[in-house]
């Protein structure tokens, strides 16, 4: 097998890989017991969360994979669409790689210290000065708390990925049109985070992360393997 060849079958693996992640984390999301009780920290918030972290820390492993993968996707889809003369898209590349870096390194550090957070919260010993400094560093744990660069930048990626598709002709327009609903799920993400709308995230989380993303991904996976 040719080195090219077989670097074509990584691109199309990595690809794939990355639209499953997001099928996991619609899931894990789905999964989390302290769901309703996510938005207010505090007893209730730790004490659910202490009892069962196991779907907190698979999205968060889900999505900080996710966000190294998509480090690499970037430039797998540039190639795709034939985009090298797109300064929009390389831009907007730009902003992907800004994205995908920071969700990788956010929900790393996510899976890592928000069940121990909850841990220690629950203890009968620990006393009301530490609790309210826990609720103050979950608070202040994300490193872009509502999403513009991971959720709304990524998604202006997909979008001008999806119009350079559209204007080249060399992919079916169909992958291009399920990219943009991808956006606008993104987009939903900003949106509830901005404006406090839980159910958008939820809508997001069920359409975009379960069925949008992944079927966009997976299928660009396959685009990229025959374009091999």
């Amino acid at each position: 097998m040719s080195n090219n060849r077989l670097s074509n079958r990584f691109e199309a693996m990595f690809t794939m890989l990355l639209g499953f992640s997001y099928i996991i984390v619609g899931i894990a999301n789905f999964m989390r017991p302290e769901r309703d009780v996510w938005g207010l920290y505090g007893a209730d918030y730790y004490r659910v969360l202490a009892q069962n972290p196991v779907p907190l820390k698979l999205e968060s492993w889900a999505l900080a994979l996710g966000g190294v993968l998509g480090l690499a996707v970037v430039a797998i889809l540039a190639r795709l669409v034939n985009s090298e003369n797109n300064v929009w898209l390389g831009w907007g590349s730009n902003i992907a790689y800004l994205g995908f870096a920071t969700t990788a390194l956010q929900y790393m550090r996510r899976a890592a210290l928000v069940p121990f957070e909850a841990s220690v919260y629950v203890k009968p010993e620990i006393d009301t000065t530490l609790q309210r400094i826990i609720n103050w560093d979950n608070n202040h744990l994300p490193l872009d708390p509502q999403g513009w660069f991971i959720f709304g930048g990524v998604g202006l990626w997909v979008l001008l990925v999806s119009l350079e598709a559209l204007r080249g002709g060399k992919v079916p327009k169909l992958w291009a049109y399920v990219g943009i609903a991808t956006t606008v799920m993104y987009w939903l993400v900003v949106i509830s985070n901005v404006l406090e709308i839980p159910l958008l995230t939820v809508i997001a989380a069920g359409l975009g992360g379960i069925v949008l993303a992944p079927i966009w991904y997976i299928w660009a996976g396959f685009l990229v393997q025959r374009s091999g």
